[in-house]
């Protein structure tokens, strides 16, 4: 059998073709056959073109190299000669014979021709080639990741759509859109009446990050005109007001978080045309997408990467959203923010205009529209009513869970002969390394090593089943001493996800518990929820219902005790516990 770098696999297609895909480099049956894109992938792949219009026949299909790296991972190219010179030729053909459209199958080939990352950020999107910004790049997900990933096929059967129908001409057709940007006097009333008459504007806001402090609020009359107001100042606020109890139709993306916000924790009033249909506004492309394809994604930047021709730009203005209200004080620039503000409301009504004539136009599904955002006054009902929490309880819950946490956490770190937070990437080591606890290591579908929850429960098994075979005393103390460890592990994690979740989270002012409940939470229908939207509360669909156990003692801390206590360190991190360790 050849080796992988005796085995060239040339590009293949018309030298005139409008469309250039290219992939990463060959796999197992292109190296076999010396062809791209056959077996599995490469049949998908024809399939959609072929349900889009294209024979295979039709499109050129290259790779960034021409040879199957070692052991079919593309990292292990990087750096060499082979990709190199397979870049190069491929820069060189594009520049040759300057295809339509150039689309990138997955992430490495994305970086190589636009120098962007993150392939489900820009998947469906219009880029620029990195060499020549006239031709058009139009990437999306590689056949074989739909493969892996079935539910990837939507996906790329509409980018697929996009690529074909914009072959058929060279201009990128970006939306031109006009932003107004903090207008103030004589412009902010301008735009106020604007927005007051428009039969329907869109709104979305942007706070703080886990706060009901609003930063600025944007509406768009149409989708070529953004205009950003900010409450900070008198007339900014009142325009807002002005605005929102306009009797116009309303349109929000998640408006859920928008409206609770604003009506319920900054104490704006609101009015709809909607309200006759008894929604609490006119339309929420979230729930429209959530009645035409549950199955697929419902985010901004997807309907925005499906519905419009405006490229992704959600990692732009969002990382200027401040973490607490001192830090956007000190903040000299904010035209970034204002202006990613303006652009979610433009694509927000784009959105919803086209949603409105694919839904209102199908029966079933406006009857199905109307009854979700009807739903919708339920769920705003129960999140702002919230739950009262009984203080004295909670306290004694909390103590008792702290007590449990370090007794146990006491027996953890003498029994692997280490301070072992269950949290932490060391604790791979501790587990791992075979001059400490030394169990078999456990990784994830990526690849790399883990210890989250599937891998210990993986390892208890794997403990208990050397335990049913080994004889000899030592070993099975060492197997017991092991198992009793993993078993330890998931107690603490247990009692920590308690107390970080449930028992010390942050609640309102008022004393009660609120969540966020979303009617569009679900594929299958099924509302979900989630911590309030300032940040406070707690997912109140999963709030445990087992009983904890309390007695006299663990209501009773001594100075004796605090040497069984957790770390400081270890408690603070408690607020944090819900992120997974390979995060940490």
């Amino acid at each position: 059998m050849a080796r992988h770098y005796d085995v060239y696999v040339p590009d293949e297609g018309p030298e005139d073709a409008k469309i250039l895909l290219v992939g990463e480099a060959p796999g197992a049956d292109e190296h076999e056959q010396r062809r791209p894109f056959i077996g599995r992938s490469g049949d998908l792949l024809t399939n959609v073109l072929e349900r889009n219009g294209l024979s295979r026949a039709q499109v050129r299909l290259a790779n960034l190299c021409h040879y199957r790296p070692y052991d079919n991972k593309f990292e292990n190219l990087l750096g060499s000669v082979a990709l190199k010179q397979g870049v190069e030729q491929l820069h060189a053909w594009i520049k040759e014979h300057r295809p339509v459209v150039i689309v990138p199958l997955g992430a490495w080939p994305l970086r190589f021709l636009t120098g962007k990352d993150g392939i489900m950020k820009w998947r469906g999107s219009i880029l620029s080639y990195i060499n020549d910004d006239t031709i058009k790049v139009i990437p999306t997900v590689h056949p074989a990741a739909v493969l892996r990933k079935r539910d990837l096929y939507p996906t790329f059967d509409i980018d697929m759509k996009r690529i074909v129908e914009d072959s058929q001409f060279r201009e990128k057709r970006l939306p031109q859109r006009e932003y107004i940007l903090d207008p103030r006097g004589l412009e902010l009333e301008k735009w106020t009446h604007e927005l007051e008459k428009a039969p329907i504007i869109s709104c979305d806001i942007e706070t703080v990050k886990s706060s009901s402090h609003i930063l600025c609020v944007g509406f768009s009359p149409d989708p070529s005109v953004g205009v950003v107001i900010t409450p900070s100042h008198a007339p900014g606020h009142i325009a807002i007001q002005r605005i929102l109890m306009a009797k116009n139709r309303k349109v929000f993306q998640n408006g859920t978080f928008d409206t609770i916000q604003m009506i319920n924790l900054n104490g704006y009033q609101f009015n709809d045309s909607a309200f006759e249909l008894a929604r609490p506004y006119y339309w929420d492309t979230m729930i429209a997408q959530h009645v035409q394809a549950p199955e697929l994604p419902r985010a901004l930047d997807y309907l925005t990467s499906v519905y419009t021709r405006e490229p992704y730009y959600k990692s732009t203005g969002r990382g200027n959203i401040p973490g607490d209200q001192k830090a956007w004080s000190a903040k000299q620039n904010r035209e970034e923010l204002y202006e990613y503000n303006a652009k979610d409301a433009c694509v927000t009504l784009e959105i919803a205009l086209k949603q409105i004539e694919e839904i209102e136009s199908d029966p079933i599904a406006s009857r199905r529209m109307q009854f979700e955002m009807e739903q919708l006054v339920v769920a705003h009902h129960i999140a702002n009513a919230g739950m009262y929490r009984d203080e004295v309880r909670k306290n004694d819950i909390e103590k008792a869970l702290f007590k449990k946490w370090a007794k146990l956490q006491f027996i953890l770190n003498g029994l692997t002969g280490y301070e072992t937070n269950v949290h932490s990437p060391k604790l791979k080591n501790i587990l791992y390394d075979k001059d400490k606890v030394g169990l078999p290591a456990r990784y994830n579908r990526d690849g790399r090593m883990t210890t989250d929850e599937d891998a210990i429960v993986s390892l208890i098994a794997f403990c208990k089943g050397k335990l049913e075979k080994v004889t000899q005393a030592d070993a099975v103390m060492r197997w017991t001493v092991r198992l009793k460890i993993c078993e330890t592990i998931l107690l603490i994690r247990g009692y920590r996800k308690l107390l970080s979740s449930y028992i010390r989270p942050p609640i309102s002012s008022d004393g009660r518990v609120r969540s966020t409940y979303k009617v569009a939470g679900t594929e299958t229908g099924r509302w979900s929820a989630s911590k309030f939207v300032d940040g406070t509360g707690i997912n109140a669909q999963t709030n445990p219902r087992d009983p904890i156990e309390i007695d006299a003692s663990d209501l009773t801390t001594s100075d004796d005790d605090v040497t069984l206590l957790v770390a400081e360190s270890d408690v603070d991190l408690i607020v944090n516990d819900e992120a997974e360790e390979e995060v940490a």
